[in-house]
């Protein structure tokens, strides 16, 4: 039998991470392997050409299946051989070092000793992986403790931390504030943390960004109000919140309309979506009746209902099916989207004082999407909401084009 030499020749053999051969030049060969396709070794995890397999039929790699493990040069235990000469909390205790190295040399040595301290508690609770990861996100708080120690020339209790961080009241400062009292250099109080934490948001409230400036002076207004109530104790840092944040809301949704003056007719569409406020928000209603005469009086609006549509479903189907049979663009008014889609799958009417946006989507803990109006869910199908926010986009990028224009 006759072999084609010159065929064998013009054959390159690929260059491959075990490959031995020095001489094969990479660029010349025609075959390569993308890691990413190779299998992953049961053992070390990491993705390399498989060699045997075990018992259970998981993928071993060369390394793992001849030499099964190998013994730490650094702590001396053993671990899984194809994963070097170093076990993985060797490597990221070594990573931490050098990270934490680095970030007391900033610190004063006072604050510095309980960052090390703090590291070495972490690690113990949440293992020095996740303590090597994350322990940079930690450093801009101990940063901010050492400027106030500095300022105060002590260690700050739990109130003046959060009185100059009200910020540090969230889950992310959860386990730093932990240690601390842990080391008994605060005491943490349920009372405070909820008092600076309702500080936090009603400030970012207070912030709010409105495209009518009227609206601004309408908050800062209302919120002195509601300071000097506080004052004399009868409303609580809880109440001032939700008050502050019904109102915001309020006239954020009066911006979606073209008459947007806070109104009985915007304001009727608003509890219709959202029943649940309307305690909170009488008082605001009140201060802007009294303060900027508005004819607004939450008494005299009902209580919210659901209603049949005006036309027959045969007529909502066949809306229905032209809007999901042509993709979406700006002939497609977002409100009549809703007016269809709620209409024909629900068998609701939305009145025309509803505005309704991507905003009011929500998702359940099984990933279910819904709009919660009338005190009652109503689900959507994942393709009508991703078809409801192409649209909006859509019609949103037409206004910032008017507006440039």
């Amino acid at each position: 039998m006759h072999f084609n030499h010159s065929l064998i020749a013009s054959i390159t053999i690929p260059k491959t991470s075990y490959s031995k051969s020095k001489n094969i030049n990479e660029q010349d060969t025609h075959i390569s392997f993308d890691k990413k396709s190779l299998p992953t070794c049961s053992s070390c995890g990491y993705r390399r050409k498989p060699y045997s397999y075990t018992l259970q039929k998981k993928v071993l790699c060369k390394i793992c299946s001849i030499e099964v493990t190998r013994v730490c040069k650094e702590c001396k235990k053993s671990f899984p051989a194809g994963r070097g000469t170093i076990c993985s909390d060797c490597i990221f205790q070594k990573s931490l070092n050098k990270k934490v190295s680095k970030i007391i040399s900033y610190l004063s040595p006072y604050t510095g000793i309980y960052f090390v301290k703090f590291t070495k508690w972490l690690s113990g609770r949440r293992g020095v992986n996740f303590t090597s990861v994350y322990i940079e996100k930690y450093q801009e708080y101990f940063f901010q403790i050492d400027t106030l120690c500095q300022e105060t020339k002590k260690f700050p209790t739990y109130e003046e931390l959060l009185n100059a961080y009200p910020f540090a009241t969230s889950k992310s400062y959860f386990l730093i504030h932990t240690f601390l009292a842990h080391k008994n250099l605060i005491k943490i109080d349920k009372r405070t943390r909820e008092k600076y934490a309702n500080l936090n948001l009603i400030d970012k409230l207070l912030n709010t960004s409105f495209a009518t400036n009227s609206f601004h002076h309408f908050i800062k207004n209302y919120h002195k109000q509601l300071q000097s109530k506080l004052q004399l104790n009868s409303i609580t840092y809880l109440t001032m919140r939700l008050s502050l944040s019904s109102a915001v809301k309020y006239l954020q949704y009066c911006e979606y309309f073209k008459d947007n003056e806070p109104s009985m007719y915007i304001l009727e569409g608003y509890l219709w979506i959202y029943p649940g406020q309307r305690n909170s928000l009488t008082e605001f209603t009140n201060f802007l009746k009294h303060q900027y005469n508005y004819n607004l009086t939450i008494t005299n609006i009902k209580q919210a209902s659901l209603s049949r549509p005006h036309v027959s479903h045969q007529i909502l189907q066949k809306r229905f099916l032209r809007i999901i049979q042509t993709p979406p663009d700006k002939s497609i008014k977002i409100q009549s989207f809703y007016k269809v889609v709620f209409g024909y799958l629900h068998w609701i009417f939305i009145p025309n004082n509803v505005y309704l946006s991507c905003d009011n989507i929500k998702k359940n803990s099984k990933q279910d999407f819904y709009i919660q109006m009338c005190a009652q869910k109503f689900y959507l199908p994942k393709e009508l909401v991703q078809y409801a926010r192409v649209l909006e986009k859509i019609h949103t990028d037409q206004l910032q084009e008017h507006a440039l224009s």
